[in-house]
């Protein structure tokens, strides 16, 4: 948890865009309690009840990281989006995140020779304010059915709804109310239901063994593609928290061949998040590792392999954010700068202009300029028609006798000003003899 702290403290502060936390023991099992109840339906009763477990997890990291960023880090996090793409649940995040809105706790009284029995009260364990429910999104892709670990997880999507018809449209065959993709979907109405995004991924038995893997990492990424990604656009969160669990791997033992990945849909999904990041806070994300246990083969084995992809794909979107981002918020500082600078001088404007009236008047102005329009001399009749407009098609006018003296050049040659087309279209001997000198300018 203190390297999440850390990296957490770096990222907000600027000394790195992303970071990647190699620890161990993983810790997206552990709740409030430590120890959160299985069970089925994806839903987790109160922790420390019996049957309750946490995994190979002590603390969980990313909750400790994601609390502490959203009370230190207060001015610039507001809003944290968790995402867990380990193949196990991890119901002790989710635990921690619905605690965060109030709930029953029930506790038993030791048996007394008076009797015995139990106290309800609502507790709620919020991390700074009330808001911080709404303010948290956590998504969680994982296997889930025939008995896998934790047993909880099953699909809830809140705003996800599969008719029969659109089943059978889809897949070829009418599909339960209940259920996306063929899994169990559950709509509900707590308080945390918009705040927690559960993916159950289910084991394609009827696929063949070699295209059973094609097509588990297709559905994988369907599901992020077409509702985890525009969801947490849509939350536009200020930091980004992966849960990155590597035991999806097709070759990891804990698999259970539910959720078959590689190396490629690691590195794809981490883009994706990199983006979104990019996006939406600055690039802001840190990663701390969950699961991911093939460790035989060292630097070539399938989790040394699905780290690098990882880590590959956060330094590389870094990179880019650093060529790119940097020349958009270079240009979006001068805007910024050029837009203050007009209302400054928008601001100075008027009140240089209330400042006149203060002193002058309030109609001074108004009263000058009409005096000086009232001052200038009208224009001649000779002068009018000498500016007199060009009509859209005049009508041609017969060209002047010999004998005629040119007193008005536009009374037969209609323009806008005497301009030089004008003045070509005299004649030498007609130009001499009204007297122009053109010089160089005829040039």
């Amino acid at each position: 948890a203190g390297c999440v702290i850390r990296a957490i403290d770096d990222v907000v502060g600027g000394s790195a865009v992303n970071a990647f936390c190699a620890i161990r023991p993983p810790g997206h099992h552990a709740g409030v309690d430590g120890i959160v109840a299985g069970g089925h339906g994806g839903e987790s009763s109160t922790a420390g009840t019996n049957g309750g477990t946490h995994g190979f997890c002590l603390l969980n990291n990313i909750a400790i990281g994601a609390a502490y960023a959203k009370y230190v880090h207060r001015k610039k996090i507001k809003k944290i989006a968790i995402v867990d793409f380990d193949v196990h649940h991890g119901q002790g995040t989710e635990d921690i995140i619905r605690a965060l809105s109030p709930r029953n706790v029930t506790s038993f009284f030791a048996a007394e020779p008076l009797g015995h029995g139990v106290i309800t009260k609502q507790v709620e364990r919020i991390w700074l304010t009330r808001s911080d429910l709404k303010d948290t999104l956590f998504v969680s892709a994982h296997g889930y059915g025939d008995g896998f670990y934790p047993q909880t997880g099953s699909t809830h999507t809140p705003d996800a709804r599969v008719t029969p018809a659109a089943g059978a449209e889809a897949f070829g065959y009418a599909q339960p109310d209940n259920q996306v993709y063929g899994y169990d979907e559950h709509g509900r109405n707590d308080a945390w239901s918009n705040s927690v995004v559960n993916i159950g991924l289910r084991r394609y038995r009827s696929a063949p063994r070699k295209s059973r893997r094609v097509i588990q990492s297709a559905v994988w990424r369907n599901w992020f593609r077409e509702y985890v990604f525009p969801r947490i656009d849509r939350f536009t969160p200020d930091i980004i928290l992966i849960s990155a669990g590597f035991d999806a791997h097709f070759r990891d033992a804990l698999n259970h061949d539910l959720v078959s990945l590689d190396e490629s849909d690691y590195a794809w999904v981490t883009k994706h998040l990199c983006a979104l990041a990019n996006t939406h806070c600055e690039g802001r994300i840190v990663s701390a590792l969950e699961g991911g246990y093939n460790v035989f083969g060292g630097h070539i084995s399938p989790f040394a392999r699905s780290v690098l992809a990882h880590v590959r794909a956060l330094s590389q979107m870094a990179r880019a954010r650093d060529l790119r981002y940097d020349q958009w918020e270079l240009r979006r500082e001068k805007l910024a700068e050029d837009k203050s600078l007009r209302e400054s001088l928008k601001t100075f404007k008027e009140k240089e202009k209330v400042q006149e009236q203060d002193i002058f008047g309030e109609n001074f102005f108004n009263d000058e300029h009409a005096a000086l329009e009232a001052k200038k001399p009208s224009p001649s009749p000779e002068s009018k028609a000498m500016f007199q407009t060009r009509s859209p098609t005049p009508e041609p006018s017969p060209p002047p006798s010999a004998s005629e003296p040119l007193r008005h050049v536009s009374a037969h040659y209609p323009t806008s000003a005497p301009t030089r087309t004008t003045l070509r279209e005299l004649s030498p001997d007609r130009k001499q003899a009204e007297g122009f000198f053109l010089g160089d300018w005829s040039g």
